[in-house]
């Protein structure tokens, strides 16, 4: 067992005598055993301590529950509180067993978790075989966690820095001490097979999950890296629910995403590890790094390639009818419960401005500019519109590349049906609002307006502005996101042209207003100021709608 990982086991005896020697006998064998002398001191533990297996004593002294009170039964009520439920086993040690105190037992225990009944009269004599050898059983067939594993100093440090971001990030965390002992039994189901672990960091979700590079070691053989994400763990019963529903039957091929390993749950985690068939021994990085690192040429190639692997979940598309692109996004978004959370977002990046008036000053452009959340609030939303399958957040981070420039996906937590360009405008609003240089307002307007102004047909088109080579870069890859945009719902008839840039219109409207509540653009200092350069772009949006 490594020194660095252990099995620990809460004791709750009310006898001294049988306390300690339990105690003595777990540590003498390996684990690492915590005592609760009553019910009260269980609980607590059970609260605030994180464990893998419990022994409790099934009839516990107590000065408010005289006689055989069967205190330690009603600790299954907090294992099943607590969501310790079928990772949580017990051995429960008990003076006499009768048919009828175990029919209890099997009734009201069996739904929570595993458990084994022990009478104490096996515990007598040291040591108690029976008992380490239930323990065991626990450990080696039902939590199949593999405490072995060998960590180098820097893959400790990522344990560390990772279980923080979780504590500080996701809702409803306990302390990052806890979360440690939960990465680490996450990373012990996951890799049960391995005998070393060398773990990196990758961009973090900016939902809060950690994302990580695991590379396993079997035996002596190197095995290639998988991507490891880390989150909620009711997160990631429902990104597995997805995976299973939406990406396995659609895009289970060589250039996609396959999850290799997991899920697997904590207490407050859950755990998920993917792979790609053309990784080979490549490390992984994401769009947002590799758009940085490669050519023009290779980055709009990457975006094509993406985009063929997008098209099983693309062919997914039911016929067009009319639809308010509002509602569909509202529920897409996770907003229908709280109205006012994306209206109040928008006033919240400028609380100066009159957010009732019609209009609004934007200098630049220079001129007076519809005011985009009217527009969203009271704007007329309706197109006809195809649903599909999407990914439901597709930003760079979560787009995985290797340096071929093969591209496959990570995080499928809001994949489901859709409004057909979901993916693709999120895309755009990321590139254009996070990853793009500082540049003047001046340019955004006028990269704004070439991007509506050249032809979709256009391959290399010329761009024609002075910016810088990322700029540039940034620039040509939203062109060819509007390219595959119109391959999706262009025509050449010119009603139904105009109809398929309504549609368009409204989705990227949509996109770019909810830039304005996303956390990473508001506790980011160096992002806060693209939250107006997406008022601006809205705004300007809202002007071609009219």
């Amino acid at each position: 067992m490594s020194d660095f990982h252990w099995k620990r086991i809460l004791v709750v005896e009310d006898r001294a005598d049988q306390r300690e020697h339990i105690l003595l006998s777990l540590a003498q064998a390996g684990y690492e055993p915590l005592p609760a002398a009553d019910f009260a001191s269980a609980q607590h533990l059970l609260r605030s301590e994180h464990f893998h297996l419990g022994i409790f004593d099934i009839n516990l002294n107590d000065p408010d529950h005289l006689g055989k009170n069967e205190l330690g039964l009603e600790l299954l009520k907090d294992v099943a509180e607590l969501n310790l439920g079928g990772i949580f086993p017990v051995v429960f040690l008990s003076n006499y067993l009768t048919k009828k105190s175990l029919l209890r037992m099997s009734r009201e225990i069996n739904q929570i978790t595993a458990w084994y009944p022990l009478e104490r009269k096996q515990l007598r004599q040291p040591p108690p075989p029976e008992l380490l050898k239930e323990v065991k059983r626990f450990f080696d067939e039902y939590l199949k966690i593999n405490f072995d594993i060998a960590y180098d100093p820097e893959s400790r440090a990522v344990i560390c820095r990772s279980a923080a971001q979780l504590a500080e990030k996701e809702d409803r965390m306990p302390s990052t001490a806890r979360l440690e002992w939960q990465l680490k039994d996450i990373l012990g189901k996951l890799f049960a097979d391995a005998t070393e672990l060398v773990l990196r960091e990758l961009n973090q979700g900016f939902s809060g999950a950690v994302v990580l590079e695991a590379r396993p070691m079997l035996g002596e053989l190197p095995a290639k890296p998988l991507v490891v994400k880390v989150s909620r763990r009711d997160k990631i019963q429902t990104e597995a629910r997805n995976y299973e529903q939406y990406v396995k039957p659609l895009l289970l091929t060589e250039a996609t995403s396959h999850l290799d390993r997991g899920p697997a749950y904590s207490q407050h985690l859950g755990g998920i590890a993917y792979t790609s068939a053309f990784i080979e021994s490549d490390a992984a990085r994401d769009l947002d790094h590799f758009w940085r690192e490669h050519s023009d040429g290779e980055c709009v190639h990457a975006l094509e390639q993406l985009f063929r692997t997008l098209g099983p979940w693309f062919e997914t598309r039911d016929r067009k009818r009319p639809r308010n692109v509002r509602e569909l996004y509202i529920r897409a978004l996770g907003l229908e419960k709280d109205a006012s959370r994306l209206p109040d977002a928008v006033r919240a990046t400028h609380p100066d401005w009159d957010w009732d008036a019609p209009r609004l000053w934007f200098d630049p452009p220079g001129r007076l500019l519809p005011n985009p959340l009217l527009w969203f609030q009271q704007g007329d939303a309706r197109a006809t519109v195809s649903e599909s399958i999407t990914h439901g957040d597709l930003h760079t981070r979560n787009v995985m590349m290797n340096p071929r420039g093969q591209a496959w996906l990570i995080d499928f937590y809001r994949t489901g049906p859709s409004h057909l360009l979901r993916d693709l405008v999120i895309l755009e609003t990321d590139l254009k609002f996070r990853c793009m240089e500082d540049i003047s307002l001046e340019l955004l307007c006028e990269i704004e307006a070439l991007l509506f102004s050249i032809s979709p047909r256009q391959a290399h088109p010329k761009i024609g502005l002075e910016m810088s080579p990322q700029a540039e870069k940034i620039v040509r890859m939203l062109l060819a996101i509007r390219r595959q945009v119109w391959k999706l719902i262009g025509s050449t008839r010119p009603a139904a042209q105009q109809e398929a840039e309504r549609e368009f219109g409204l989705s990227l409207l949509m996109a770019t207003l909810n830039v304005t509540r996303l956390a990473h653009f508001k506790n980011d200092p160096a992002l806060r100021p693209r939250l107006h350069w997406a008022i601006l772009s809205a705004a300007l949006l809202c002007e071609r709608l009219e």
